[in-house]
């Protein structure tokens, strides 16, 4: 336990250090979990840490879980809750879309973590299936009719 409260604060030095060098506005806050670790980025440079589409969290993230010997989820501004209700609901439309005019729907390029959230919602719907195709960063989900539809 004495190591792992260790190794969580050094995960936690590392952040207040990249956060320093970035010259952001920010301090970290983090609560532990069943998963890992869970950390919260508070400050008048919050915004600035999310980048466009999440896409400076997502870098951070990948960074420190690939320094961390547990998972480490990081957030600012309540960002992935809020992205995952964007993105069930373009799940839903665009699923919604390839059943009323019998065809593919080919979503825009997303992260790892975006493209699951919408598997994950269209599992629920009986009438679709999606995957995804193409090389990173460009991998998309395809969204298509099941063949029993």
């Amino acid at each position: 336990m004495e190591s792992e409260k260790s190794a969580e604060f050094e995960v936690i030095e590392l952040l207040e250090k990249i956060i320093c060098s970035m010259k952001l506005k920010v301090f970290v806050k983090y609560n532990e979990n069943l998963n890992g670790l869970t950390v919260e980025f508070v400050g008048a440079d919050a915004a600035k840490v999310i980048g466009k589409h999440g896409e400076i969290l997502d870098a951070l993230e990948v960074i420190i879980n690939a320094a961390s010997t547990f998972r480490v989820e990081l957030d600012a501004l309540d960002y992935r809750r809020r992205r995952k209700v964007v993105l069930r609901r373009l799940a839903k439309s665009k699923a919604r879309e390839a059943v009323l005019l019998r065809k593919e729907i080919v979503l825009n390029a997303m992260s790892r973590a975006d493209r699951k959230v919408i598997h994950e919602t269209l599992r629920e719907n009986p009438k679709v299936e999606s995957r995804s195709v193409g090389v990173e960063p460009y991998r998309r989900v395809i969204i298509s009719l099941r063949p029993d539809a």
